[in-house]
């Protein structure tokens, strides 16, 4: 399997809560958890963004400020420039805001050295069930956010967060985002984080984004590295869904923000730009600048606009149950390797590698050399390609699956094919197998492949 064909679950902009956090067993600890921006609206920030005007509001980015003191690094020529960190919970004044900024200031001064982290490493601790969602790793770090919910009156997220896509969570807290493909991750009281690193939107360049909320009562610790003030365009904006938010714009990135008596919403956007590659005659910083050329030209204030309109701030949850399940319209009527061999197998499920070093967005299925390879379902054929080894076949109702490292393709594009159809041949490798579902979104195969080869 080719893992350079697949997508990153995650972009580099990440919530209070990442899957680097989570797999403690595979990713290693961290001892802070701070969003930043990608890569290029970094690079930017450290060349030099032309001051944008600013508007007094009831409130700007300013309120949001938990440390004015950041230094950030330029990745090519490693000089720095100063920088802000910017709460994810809420304005300044609020509880939520204030024990944020508490415990990032306590963390920015504790085990400065790492000694004590070093000596916990990847192991489990006695804190991971109680704090997992926090990183805590010591008894003093544990008391000192008791110690900053019980002044603040804050409670703690419960367990670890789920991973899940859109529709999932829009079951649970009703209409999120008009982007079906998004996905992200949840706590069960109610916060939650949703991106997409390729959104594509009617009249303006392709965006990635991460739009989170997070609930008032709970004790959250993220935050995000933004430029100086002087630097952001703010301006409120009414939404299409009758909601106002504060939106704000730097030269290659904008913010989105928003609050009312329940929750704070923080959303990051910046121009995609997976369609700038260098030929090999570009220099590192070279290529930098002309992705951050680039991404000036791309992230407008329409951008920002639109990429606002696609969500819902009220998360009404009567709207639950219209929430349609892409996966319902699944079912496989043929396994996609034909054969009673006892050496067919699944070889590798459905998931994060072990070792982490990637994410397998399908099956791989062992079988015997020449072993059939066929269609699950009725569709037509929309890809096979001998040359890459890919057929994609897109079935009645919007899904569709994909088969990757057969020997040798039997169809062709366009052509129809029913279930059970031989569409290639097993070779030296093992087969991989995916299904996506009716909005596009990857599916774990093994539960519809057992259930189809064990009739």
């Amino acid at each position: 399997m080719d893992e350079n064909k697949y997508r990153e679950m995650f972009s580099k902009v990440h919530s209070s809560v990442n899957e680097e956090d989570i797999l403690m067993e595979t990713k290693g600890r961290k001892k802070h958890k701070i969003l930043t921006l990608p890569l290029v609206a970094a690079l930017v920030l450290v060349l030099g963004a032309g001051a944008a005007f600013g508007a007094a509001y009831l409130h700007s980015l300013n309120d949001a400020v938990v440390d004015e003191t950041v230094k950030i690094q330029d990745p090519v020529t490693h000089e720095t420039r100063d920088a802000r960190s910017m709460s994810l919970q809420g304005f300044a004044g609020s509880p939520e805001f204030e024990a944020a900024k508490e415990w990032y200031e306590f963390n920015e001064g504790y085990d400065t050295d790492e000694k004590i982290l070093d000596q916990v490493g990847n192991d489990p601790t006695p804190w991971d069930d109680k704090y997992g969602a926090y990183l805590v790793y010591s008894q003093e770090m544990a008391d000192k956010l008791d110690e900053i919910c019980e002044k603040y009156d804050l409670k703690l997220h419960e367990g670890k967060p789920k991973f899940a896509e859109l529709w999932e969570m829009e079951k649970l807290f009703g209409n999120i985002s008009s982007d079906d493909t998004a996905s992200g991750y949840y706590f069960e009281d109610g916060t939650f984080n949703v991106e997409n690193i390729d959104y594509e939107l009617d009249g303006v360049d392709p965006m990635e984004y991460e739009f989170g909320r997070t609930m008032k009562g709970i004790f959250d610790d993220g935050t995000l590295t933004i430029s100086n003030e002087d630097e952001f365009e703010q301006w409120e904006y009414e939404t299409s869904c009758g909601e106002t938010v504060l939106l704000a714009k730097a030269a290659d990135y904008g913010l989105i923000i928003y609050e009312n008596d329940d929750y704070f919403v923080v959303g990051t956007v910046n121009p995609s730009l997976d369609d700038i590659e260098n030929d090999g005659s570009m220099s590192l910083e070279e290529l930098m600048k002309l992705c951050a050329e680039e991404a000036e030209k791309r992230m407008t204030k329409e951008a920002l606009e639109k990429v606002a309109d696609t969500f819902d701030y009220r998360f009404d949850p009567s709207t639950a149950d219209e929430v349609v399940d892409p996966t319902a319209v699944i079912k496989l009527a043929a396994a996609p390797i034909d054969g009673t061999s006892e050496d067919i197998h699944i070889s590798e499920k459905y998931g994060e590698a072990a070792d982490g070093s990637y994410f397998n967005y399908g099956i791989d299925i062992a079988a015997p050399e020449g072993t059939p390879v066929c269609t699950v379902a009725d569709g037509t054929v929309k890809c096979a390609d001998d040359k890459d080894g890919l057929i994609v076949i897109d079935h009645d109702g919007g899904w569709y699956t994909t088969y990757e490292d057969y020997d040798k393709v039997l169809v062709k594009e366009g052509e129809k094919v029913k279930a059970g159809q031989q569409i290639a041949t097993v070779g030296t490798e093992d087969i991989h197998f995916e299904i996506h579902d009716a909005y596009t979104n990857n599916v774990d195969p093994e539960p519809y492949y057992n259930e189809v080869v064990n009739k």
